[in-house]
């Protein structure tokens, strides 16, 4: 262990967090389309 384990955690962490900005940005657009379609 060393500070190499603890940048290989760091990036996957920021892999995971850009993951999950990715999905809610398409989920909050998906939903945004979907309100302008249904009012």
């Amino acid at each position: 262990m060393g500070q190499n384990a603890f940048v290989a955690s760091a990036r996957k962490l920021t892999l995971k967090q850009q993951t999950t900005n990715w999905f809610y940005i398409n989920y909050t657009t998906l939903e945004g389309i979907t309100n302008a379609a249904i009012y």
